[in-house]
């Protein structure tokens, strides 16, 4: 018995991880010479890394920008409606508040692309420590913690991974949230 054979239909978050995916190792290589020292190696996967912190800080701020709106606009009504301020607390629990609950196409892409950017900068991360090992004593590059770092990594890659999923079956919650954490962004 043969299954039908149906197209895959990508949606945005899913376009923008393979997007990502794609594109970082393609700017890397580009932006790479050939036989670079693990200095400039260093230098290219950071210049990398600021562009796209800036890109999704400046991302995430406009659509926590944009969605604010609505916040404010049911925060205001849900105490209006409300016979005093003690009661408009206790209606407003914590997982069913506008900021949990909001859903967000754009921020949903957003962290697709920064889970595509982490996995992609782990693989750049660890050609890195491969270099860095050839050329020890050299004093080539600045010392970072690579450990650390790796496990940063892989930390936030495994979350946003299950946000995906959670995204993909169109369940996810705390987008805004999680967007504010990547404000983080800009330090």
């Amino acid at each position: 018995m043969s299954t039908p054979k149906t197209p895959v239909s990508l949606k945005g978050p899913q376009i923008a991880l393979l997007t990502s995916t794609i594109t970082y190792p393609l700017v890397f290589y580009l932006a790479t010479p050939r036989n670079a020292t693990a200095s400039r190696f260093t230098k290219s996967r950071e210049a990398i890394s600021v562009l796209h912190c800036s890109l999704v800080t400046l991302l995430s701020a406009y659509e926590l920008r944009k969605q604010s709106k609505d916040w404010d606009a049911i925060s205001i009504s849900r105490i209006n409606r409300s016979a005093s301020k003690h009661d408009a607390i206790q209606t407003s629990d914590g997982a069913n508040c506008p900021l949990i609950t909001t859903r967000s196409m754009l921020g949903n892409i957003i962290t697709a692309f920064e889970m595509g950017y982490l996995v992609q900068d782990a693989v750049i991360l660890i050609l890195a420590a491969r270099l860095r090992a050839r050329g020890r004593g050299k004093g080539l590059v600045k010392e970072i913690n690579w450990r650390v770092l790796g496990w940063h990594h892989a930390g936030l890659s495994s979350a946003l991974a299950v946000l995906q999923w959670y995204i993909s079956s169109g369940r996810e919650k705390g987008i805004m949230v999680i967007l504010m954490l990547m404000l983080i962004n800009a330090s």
